[in-house]
């Protein structure tokens, strides 16, 4: 076998060995933010909204440029919570643009 094919196959098992350690990586991460959601965030969503399956986002700017996050449930009315910014990719109108925003709805079950 020569050099070229030595190394060679050394880096097809480093990438190889590569893939599965980020691959168990990856799974970790998810396992961890699952536990985290089930533990931390929904008992808190289901103290402020009660047991509900979905809860709707909806963002928009104020005329002085405040972020506003405004959420709901079918049983309650909007709660308001002012942000620093709104997440990455997220749609901010102002106020006379609110109708065309898009509604997210975020899944509990």
């Amino acid at each position: 076998m020569g050099i070229f094919q030595s190394l060679g196959q050394l880096f097809d098992d480093l990438v190889e060995w590569l893939g599965t350690t980020f691959s168990r990586w990856i799974k970790s991460l998810v396992e961890k933010i699952e536990t985290l959601w089930k533990r931390q965030i929904i008992p808190i969503i289901h103290k402020t909204f009660g047991f509900v399956s979905e809860v709707y986002v909806l963002f928009f700017k104020t005329y002085e440029g405040i972020v506003t996050m405004m959420t709901w449930t079918e049983n309650k009315q909007p709660v308001m919570f002012e942000m620093e910014k709104a997440p990455s990719g997220i749609s901010v109108p102002t106020p006379d643009q609110i109708r065309e925003a898009p509604v997210y709805q975020l899944g509990l079950t």
